[in-house]
């Protein structure tokens, strides 16, 4: 797929990636991707790490990514015997849009001579001859004014979904609503996304409904048009169920079109005006899913489980009291020795579940989660399984296998059967597990232009669901890991479910030493390593590594601050966030990789803090010690609160 920046894409590129999507998902369904799924070589065994790149195919990755998404690189080795600091963050550029207007200024209406209408606020109008991004067609009207050169009307645009590169499925007649926002501009996102287009612009007035139902209820059938595609397009109605919120640092990045993060949000009740275009929330959320337990679905002390129709429930229920031992449910799908576990249980969540297919990574895991489900298994063959039995988690973490889309893989086409199985094995998991909330991390390098095609499939797998759906390229020295650590965190929201924001910086930032320090001495896979021949330049380990740790832990570019050794295998754990007591299985090859695949502990641990802080919100749900003053409206009957969608079906297994 040749280099091509998404807001730029013109119909030939859209083309193009439809019909690749398109072939993936033909060849998906007919088998082709799944005779070998998953099963792919360890990143130690094909020296697939980032440190095994050499410098200059890295720094133009990092320019090649840098070019597309604004990425505050400020990672910088500490000198000796100096602290650590932060970079002012750069000066905003002003450059405005929208300016406010007098209110006698707008104008309520106006008649369009080009198309014999009057066009007022709240039209959607069709429009041409000017240049917007990701060819949006289309304009919501919000404000018309006089201006120096004629009427003006503003308003919020919106594209075709195909005009997404298959991040959303190309429905006819479908649209998303297209936000660019700023970061330094405090003004509603809504207003400042909006756009100017003069009366010439206005090519036709258009039938609009927005709505948060999920296709393909309230779309436009072509058939209405015997099957003429020209006339549906033109003038069939255009239905809006998506919102692209793409963030940037100020207007000068956006100007460059170098994007912070990006969010695919399928909008809520609260979004839809027309009441007769509306759809509860919950309802969506539990006919997707079949069940909610406010406070999570682990509640050992509980037997009672009560289900109650929620259409005869009120839309503003109690608080509930988070009963002793309840928790939110965690599956760890591609759970490796359970880097991602062991953050999320750290976190608050109960650790449910776990597959991979590596036998020594699941030795680890078990080691270190005994109560937990381990399937040491193919993903695939696991979600075949599922066909006659109910998973449900109220979150779930994927970290597929990144090879494929790691720096160091640099022959284009190779193994991209095997690796498109990967995605659509996650994709499967979603269909099936159908968790609230579920998380992927995945190399930075999945953000090059030659593997978009495959990235915006990884997306599409949970929007084709439903799912809302944000990623963001983060650093994870930001989030606790002393590490030049890149990743691509992606958080998403199943239908009818609040969509969380992404959490800031953490403020838990442990340097090496600190780290170092904190392993007692009797602690495993502590044993003293041979001095190097000759002692290399010592380093300050009061600030980062200055490499980023993979599974062949090369010595050569991370050894011990003092230069006199390598690190030892506990101690890589530990740099890797690991807890000091955190079990490997007792071998030194297999402990190093399982270490540098690893999703490393602490931001996870700072991500689900975060999450389970909105899930609570959501629920309404309340640790004990947080009710004061809501004893009068405080659900406390002791049950577990299950809300289930009920209809005229068999009752179904619950899986905790």
């Amino acid at each position: 797929m040749p280099a091509v920046k998404l807001e730029n894409a013109d119909e030939a590129m859209v083309g193009r990636f439809q019909d690749e999507h398109n072939e993936i998902m033909r060849q998906y369904r007919r088998g082709n991707l799944r005779a070998a799924p998953i099963i792919i070589k360890d990143e130690s065994d094909n020296n697939a790490g980032e440190d095994n790149v050499p410098d200059r195919v890295k720094q133009e990755i990092d320019d090649e990514i840098l070019a597309n998404f604004d990425i505050a690189d400020d990672i910088k080795e500490v000198p000796a015997q100096q602290p650590q600091r932060r970079q002012q963050p750069e000066r905003p550029f002003p450059l405005e849009r929208n300016l406010p207007l007098a209110n006698n200024e707008y104008i309520n209406h106006h008649w369009v001579d080009a198309i014999s209408a009057i066009v007022e606020r709240g039209d959607m109008v069709e429009f041409e001859g000017i240049k917007v991004p990701y060819n949006s067609s289309f304009l919501r009207v919000k404000a018309i004014y006089m201006s120096g050169h004629g009427i003006v009307f503003r308003g919020v645009p919106y594209t075709r979904t195909r005009n997404t590169l298959a991040m959303l499925d190309y429905k006819r007649n479908e649209l998303v609503e297209v936000w660019d926002t700023d970061d330094d501009d405090a003004r509603d996102h809504a207003e400042q996304s909006q756009i100017e287009i003069e009366e010439h612009n206005i090519m036709r007035k258009r039938d609009f409904k927005l709505t948060n139902a999920q296709w393909p209820k309230f779309a436009c059938d072509y058939r209405n048009f015997n099957k003429d595609v020209y006339l549906t397009d033109n003038e069939g109605h255009l239905t809006c169920r998506w919102r692209m919120i793409t963030e940037y640092r100020n207007a000068k990045a956006r100007q460059e079109q170098r994007a912070i993060s990006r969010t695919l949000y399928h909008l809520s009740a609260e979004d839809v005006e027309d009441k007769s275009l509306r759809i509860s929330d919950s309802h969506k959320l539990n006919k997707w899913r079949g069940t909610k337990t406010r406070g999570g679905s682990h509640n050992p002390g509980v037997h009672r489980h009560d289900a109650v129709d929620l259409d005869s429930t009120e839309d503003n229920p109690k608080p509930h009291i988070i009963q002793r031992g309840q928790k939110y449910t965690f599956g760890d799908i591609f759970s490796g020795a359970g880097g991602t576990s062991c953050g999320a249980e750290q976190a608050g969540v109960h650790v449910s579940y776990a597959c991979d297919f590596d036998q020594p990574s699941c030795q680890s895991y078990r080691m270190n989660f005994p109560r937990a489900d381990v399937a040491e298994a193919n993903v695939s063959d696991v979600v075949a399984n599922l066909e006659r039995k109910e998973m449900r988690f109220d979150m779930l973490h994927l970290s597929p296998p990144c090879q494929y889309w790691s720096p160091a893989h640099t022959v284009a086409g190779k193994n991209d059967e095997q690796n498109t199985a990967i995605l659509m094995a996650a994709g499967e998991c979603i269909n099936k597990i159908r968790p609230r909330i579920a998380t992927i991390e995945q190399t930075y390098g999945i953000l090059r232009n030659q593997h978009m095609a495959h990235f915006h499939l990884l997306l599409n797998c949970f929007t084709t669901h439903g799912y809302s759906i944000t990623w963001k390229y983060v650093q994870l020295n930001e989030w606790g890991v002393p590490q030049p650590r890149k990743r691509v965190i992606i958080v998403a929201s199943c239908p009818g479910e609040v969509h969380p924001k992404m959490p800031g910086a953490s403020h838990v930032r442990p340097s090496v030493n600190q780290l170092l320090n904190s392993i007692p001495a009797n602690a495993t896979f502590n044993g003293p390593i041979t001095p190097f021949p000759e002692r290399r330049e010592p380093w300050n380990g009061n600030g980062i590594l200055r490499h980023t740790m993979c599974t062949n832990a090369d010595s050569s570019v991370n050894y011990h601050p003092s230069g006199k050794r390598r690190f030892n295998i506990r101690e890589l754990a530990v740099l890797q966030t690991f807890p000091a007591h955190h079990q490997f299985l007792d071998a030194p090859t297999q402990a190093k990789r399982q270490i540098g695949n690893a999703f490393p502990p602490l931001p996870v641990k700072h991500l689900y803090e975060h999450l389970l802080a909105h899930l609570r919100k959501v629920d309404l749900a309340f640790f004990p010690s947080e009710i004061g003053g809501l004893d009068d409206r405080v659900d406390d009957d002791g049950d577990d609160d299950e809300i289930v969608f009920v209809r005229a079906t068999k009752k179904r297994r619950r899986f905790m």
